[in-house]
């Protein structure tokens, strides 16, 4: 595992599957991953299925999705602030 990695991998996934099949914390988790527990924790509850089992696809689609809103939500910002942009420097130079 690449410790510079942000994000979590598909490898990431399966050891966090694996450990909690076998009822390992996720103290334990995090420290076999060199994650913060925090990270553990929030991609078992994305997983998570009805049963109470962790499902690492489901975790990648939450996780893609989420992903996707916020880049949605980065890009219309910076639309409308060069929008703003324009229409500020068109009524300067205009008048």
């Amino acid at each position: 595992m690449d410790i510079r990695s942000k994000h979590l991998s598909s490898e990431d996934r399966g050891v966090i599957l694996a450990e909690h099949n076998r009822g390992s914390s996720q103290r334990l988790i995090c420290q076999l991953l060199h994650r913060p527990a925090s990270t553990i924790c929030r991609e078992l509850a994305r997983g998570r299925q009805e049963d109470g089992s962790y499902c690492p696809q489901a975790a990648r689609q939450a996780y893609d999705a989420r992903r996707a809103r916020c880049r949605n939500v980065s890009t219309t910002l910076r639309q409308w602030l060069l929008d703003f942009r324009l229409g500020f420097l068109r009524l300067v130079l205009v008048g």
